[in-house]
């Protein structure tokens, strides 16, 4: 079974407070793009699972979400003996605040409840989700969402708005831990709250200007040139910039396609990472 792991975006993100436990009260506004990792699970008759990815690096064999899902899925439903050949093509950078592994794991859980017919609903897979990743019940909603708490509490809303958006991340990641630790922004929510209302009133240019994320400037401060690639996207024409999640990606939205197109020739030359992609709907092709 092949199967497409969709990457997000934080139009706002709010840290409201931290726990006791050191995890953080977040409200956040999160879109999914049609950008997308590819996943291909298939039973393997073996006694073990076999993990490729297209991307290097020896984490990629013992730890990510995909086998972590997988893994769950396994230990609560007793009925699910098999092990796997899994192929992960991974598209969406790492540490670049697009959620990609939360998405790989939410996709590795949808696949797996269809695979063996388990019936679970949205509720239940989201609840095995939180186990996996703070973003991983908004990846399996996929839809556009105000998500609170750590990530565990997920409303979908209805967007109107369908812009270009331009995507650009430095080489460098960002570490969210070291992020966190920096960040003394401390919100009420406020702001996302009419950030939702523009998204779901099709006001494109007051969501452009309630675009928000308190763990922007803790992020500039680990890695400087997410500032030049936010400032650089303004100065060239998108009409918004911030950075997604805890970085390094920073997006830019556009009305125009062609606009969108010159602004990422240029700033093809000062990333790694350049995309153009739009929010992900169900009801559109994937571009």
């Amino acid at each position: 079974m092949k199967g497409h792991a969709y990457a997000k975006i934080n139009l706002g993100l709010q840290v409201l407070a931290t726990f006791d436990n050191g995890y953080h009260d977040l409200d956040m506004i999160m879109m999914p793009l049609d950008l997308y990792d590819i996943l291909t699970i298939e039973p393997n008759g073996s006694n073990q699972d076999h993990f490729f990815c297209n991307i290097g690096g020896k984490h990629f064999l013992h730890d990510n979400t995909v086998l972590d899902a997988i893994k769950l899925m396994r230990t609560t439903f007793t009925q699910i003996t098999d092990h796997f050949d899994i192929r992960l093509i991974k598209r969406i950078p790492s540490q670049a605040g697009l959620g990609g592994g939360s998405a790989d794991g939410a996709c590795a859980l949808k696949m797996i409840n269809r695979m063996y017919s388990l019936g679970l609903t949205m509720a239940q897979l989201m609840e095995l989700g939180v186990k996996i990743g703070a973003d991983v019940p908004f990846c399996i909603a996929n839809a556009p969402s105000r998500v609170k708490g750590i990530g565990e509490n997920v409303r979908r809303f209805r967007n109107q708005l369908n812009p270009v958006i331009i995507l650009v991340k430095p080489s460098q990641g960002v570490s969210t831990g070291e992020c966190f630790k920096l960040c003394n922004d401390q919100g009420d929510g406020h702001i996302n709250n009419e950030l939702e209302f523009a998204l779901r009133d099709g006001d494109y240019l007051k969501t452009c200007a309630l675009l928000n994320n308190s763990l922007e400037q803790p992020a500039m401060q680990l890695v400087p040139k997410i500032k030049s690639l936010k400032d650089q996207l303004l100065s060239l024409g998108c009409d918004g910039a911030i950075m997604s999640g805890s970085g390094s990606t920073v997006f830019g939205f556009c009305k125009d396609e062609i606009q969108a197109k010159a602004i990422v020739k240029i700033m093809r030359t000062n990333a790694a990472f350049v995309h153009i992609c739009h929010f992900y709907s169900p009801r559109l092709r994937c571009r």
